[in-house]
């Protein structure tokens, strides 16, 4: 279990919301990773995968894919979907505590992908840091989170770019994009890179 006890404490909201607003969905996902200008070939680390909805990306490049999540409901459903996906190489999904397992992997992943996670952490810079280390010497770090969210579920309220430049050095790149939400609302989201 996790030493993160307000992280912890927000497990049971995230398992209530299965079916949830994020950039990483199709098409969203593809205008984001896009536009950075993200790996297409080798191997993908989704950090705070979810249901894996970002998998889509990784089995259209023909790239290896790992999601890792702290919510078993997620990952079995992330699990039960992919099952049936046709892939070269079928994603594989864990579920785990990413402060202890990030540590275990080996630099050289071509894309990280963390998207919409930093501000549900206690220590979203030790998350960063660990993203920065394992990423490959031509790879790239991609993660998104949204722009002055307040929110019950948030544990950081991200405002402008000097407070995300201060909380993750080395930042190589960052704008903000929209995203359409269910309720045909847009939504302003930090989208930032590091890469070597």
């Amino acid at each position: 279990m996790s030493s993160h006890a307000r992280e912890a404490a927000l497990l049971p909201n995230y398992n209530r919301k299965l079916d949830y607003y994020s950039p990483a969905s199709p098409p969203g996902l593809y205008r984001l990773l896009e536009e950075v200008g993200a790996p297409t070939t080798g191997s993908m680390l989704d950090v705070g995968c979810g249901d894996g909805r970002a998998a889509q990306y990784a089995i259209q490049h023909d790239m290896t894919y790992v999601g890792i999540d702290y919510s078993p409901d997620r990952v079995n459903k992330a699990r039960g979907h992919y099952r049936t996906v046709p892939a070269a190489h079928p994603p594989v999904f864990a579920c785990g505590d990413l402060y202890t397992t990030l540590p275990h992997f080996a630099t050289g992943i071509s894309l990280i992908f963390c998207c919409e996670l930093l501000e549900h952490l206690e220590e979203p810079a030790k998350i960063w840091a660990e993203m920065k280390r394992i990423v490959a010497a031509d790879g790239m770090v991609v993660c998104s989170c949204p722009v002055n969210m307040p929110h019950e579920n948030h544990l950081q309220v991200f405002e402008n770019e000097d407070e995300l430049h201060k909380m993750f050095p080395g930042i190589t790149t960052c704008q903000i994009m929209q995203f359409d939400t269910p309720g045909k609302r847009k939504r302003d989201h930090f989208t930032f890179t590091f890469s070597l």
